[in-house]
């Protein structure tokens, strides 16, 4: 039996036969005070003194990945000795943390690399960029420190085309059965923390978060809470108990995959954090069902290898890595149908991510090209989806069009052709009339449309009214409406 002592119990013979007697049931101390002192003068020199940490994963102070029962460091396997702690250099060092529960199997000759063909079967490019993006996830501590920032993976689509299939595999590679990750809407926000804080250089894996329902409750989180951890910094501020003002803030040391079936939705700084994938049923087929049946019947024992094989080979991985992210960056910054900076940045670190891949398993140099075609195609298609406006606004515009067509003299207040003037309390009273829905309030969609690509925001003013002008025309005093409105002026879209 293994416990622990504090030091009122070590230098009282009566406090010591408690506590022994309450670990290890029917052992009896019968000595005396005298007895038991001399007794850590004898032993306790002998006692090393072992550094702990509260998560499991990579330390940057040890640089060593510390797992549940294997440690890998300077491209060593460490196993935990019999004290369960590991020896590792002149340190004596462990995780106290018993979640996650990584089962890596530290002899490599039983792993196998025959899945790679089956991802490739049965997810192709889209698989292999998020195979490369989970090779990433094991070093995002060292490339945040390099670049200081790790993009988020996005993996939507369809029920049905293998996301959880996928999501399951890749937690194999890391020791993981019977996971795909946690739903972010059924969690606190203390949950929350702990699983962002519960890790090191590991994926962090949000399921589901997306909701249709009006369920406050189930509506209440903010994609844009994560933000920050797109740089590594603490995911939430939590007060510690003591007379000071002190807090505790842990830094947020892995990587996040986001799987559900409709897009997040948040702001755009956000949204460009993230690398996206669309998966649909276009290309299944029996060869690809059968390929995807393989990955669930995988062992962990057998693939888990993965996980130390890449610790193991840091150097030469972060060398391969860098080597291809300053290449791949040059060349997506020169596109020029990638004009974010950071969207460049994120898929040229998933394309020097891809290189490495090969320093682990072998991986053929045509599907290597294949899915760097495919990570340039991705950046092109996030530019173009980050033009495109809120969801909120393009129900607003949906909306006025509509009015404006269906009210016998309109509502667009502007009598510039190039210029649409918008007043709100106006377009309430035709909806209302028109009995049509407006579902959102006037202070949520006012800070969109500011922000709005397509019609964009020009200033706000008084406007002599077009719509007021073609009401009033043959109207008496008694029907006339206010010569001038307070509107929004937005451009047309050209």
């Amino acid at each position: 039996v293994k416990d622990t002592f504090t030091a009122n119990q070590l230098t009282s013979s009566a406090e010591f036969k408690k506590r022994l007697l309450h670990i290890a049931k029917g052992a009896v101390y019968t000595g005396s005070t005298k007895q038991l002192d001399k007794f850590i003068q004898m032993r306790l020199p002998e006692i090393k003194e072992v550094k702990t940490q509260n998560f499991i994963g990579y330390n940057k102070d040890y640089a060593a990945w510390l797992f549940n029962r294997v440690a890998v460091c300077d491209g060593r396997l460490y196993e935990m000795n019999d004290e369960d702690y590991f020896e590792i250099n002149s340190a004596s060092v462990k995780s106290l943390s018993l979640t996650p529960a990584l089962d890596l199997n530290p002899k490599l000759n039983e792993f196998t690399t025959g899945w790679v063909d089956d991802i490739w079967t049965a997810f192709g490019e889209k698989g292999y960029v998020a195979l490369a993006f989970w090779l990433g996830s094991l070093f995002a501590e060292q490339i945040r420190e390099r670049d200081k920032s790790f993009p988020f993976l996005e993996i939507v689509g369809e029920p049905g085309t293998g996301k959880s299939t996928l999501i399951e595999f890749l937690w194999k590679l890391a020791g993981r059965e019977e996971y795909e990750g946690f739903d972010p809407s059924k969690s606190t926000a203390a949950a929350r923390g702990r699983n962002f804080a519960q890790v090191g250089n590991l994926p962090v894996v949000l399921i589901e978060g997306d909701r249709t329902t009006d369920n406050a409750k189930q509506r209440a989180f903010d994609w844009d809470e994560l933000k920050s951890l797109y740089n590594g910094r603490a995911s939430r501020a939590v007060g510690i108990k003591s007379n000071n003002n002190e807090t505790y803030e842990p830094p947020f040391r892995g990587s996040i995959v986001i799987a559900q079936n409709a897009d997040t939705d948040g702001s755009k700084a956000f949204l460009e954090r993230i690398i996206h994938i669309y998966t649909d049923k276009r290309g299944q087929s029996i060869q690809t069902r059968h390929a995807a049946e393989r990955l669930e019947q995988l062992p962990v024992s057998q693939v888990s290898g993965f996980t130390l094989l890449a610790t193991m080979r840091e150097k030469e991985i972060m060398q391969t890595f860098g080597r291809g992210y300053e290449r791949a960056r040059n060349e997506l910054e020169s596109n020029s149908s990638i004009r974010h900076i950071r969207i460049a940045k994120n898929h040229a670190q998933l394309v020097g991510l891809l290189e490495a891949l090969a320093l682990v398993v072998p991986v053929p140099v045509e599907r290597i090209e294949k899915t760097r075609e495919a990570i340039t195609a991705l950046a092109v298609e996030r530019c173009q989806a980050l033009k495109k406006d809120h969801p909120l606004v393009q129900e607003f515009w949906e909306l006025f069009d509509y009015l404006d067509e269906l009210a016998p003299y309109g509502i667009n207040h502007s009598s510039d052709e190039n210029e649409i003037a918008v007043n709100f309390n106006h377009m309430e009273e035709v909806a209302a009339a028109h009995r049509q829905r407006i579902p959102f309030t006037l202070t949520e969609i006012k800070k969109l449309l500011k922000n709005g690509n397509e019609r964009r925001f020009i200033r706000q003013s008084t406007t002599r009214s077009a719509v007021s002008e073609r009401h009033n025309r043959g109207k008496g005093d008694m029907q006339r409406m206010p010569e001038t409105f307070r509107c929004w002026i937005f451009g047309r879209e050209k």
